[in-house]
């Protein structure tokens, strides 16, 4: 369903989100297009502007006042420019990722980490670093079914060499817990299945 919005070439960043964006140094960082979150390896205007409007989506922001908050970005960055139907793209593309975000999963996040523990402590050959990486993906989903994570992120999270966790996805793999489902492409890691449901209780 579309939402009627407003276009105005020249507008500033509406109050509301400004409010936002000055309390808090990751938005900020967004804003002067700067500073990428965690993960965000595309580190163009557009993608700033994205993750702007998801972020400020999230936290209840209205359609309008994303419509102008990119409007105003892109002007500050001096972005190249982009179509009416672009920002209005851009902003029903951020209200409906915010949206999935707040609908429960069909299988709560720490259910899905207990079914991984059950899963897992079946395995002879299983190591604590198995159940940890394990555990990342598990805390990485936005569905209860898959989970898209870096290879390098998780090291992060975890504070090992990626070496390492490859090694260990692999063996995921191998005990049945994960199957890859999408393959990595450029700035987008695998999209991993979980296939915990055999799982003793």
């Amino acid at each position: 369903m579309d939402i009627p919005l407003t276009f105005d070439a020249k507008v500033g960043c509406p109050v509301d989100a400004w409010e936002l964006i000055k309390s808090s140094t990751s938005l900020q960082g967004l804003w002067k297009a700067d500073t990428p979150l965690k993960g965000q390896l595309d580190q163009s205007d557009s993608a700033y502007g994205f993750m702007l409007l998801g972020q400020l989506a999230t936290k209840g922001i209205a359609a309008q006042s994303l419509l102008e908050t990119l409007i105003a970005f892109r002007s500050r960055v001096n972005a190249r420019y982009k179509p009416e139907t672009w920002y209005r793209d851009e902003v029903a593309k951020a209200l409906q990722r915010s949206s999935q975000m707040r609908k429960p999963s069909p299988l709560p996040n720490d259910s899905l980490v207990g079914l991984a523990f059950r899963h897992l402590r079946q395995e002879l050959e299983v190591k604590p670093i198995d159940f940890c990486v394990l555990a990342v993906l598990t805390l990485a989903t936005r569905d209860g079914e898959t989970a898209r994570v870096s290879v390098k992120e998780i090291a992060a999270q975890l504070n090992v060499a990626e070496e390492h966790v490859q090694r260990h996805l692999r063996k995921l793999e191998g005990l049945g817990c994960i199957a890859v489902v999408e393959t990595a492409r450029r700035h987008r890691p695998k999209l991993y299945r979980f296939a915990l449901s055999h799982a003793p209780p």
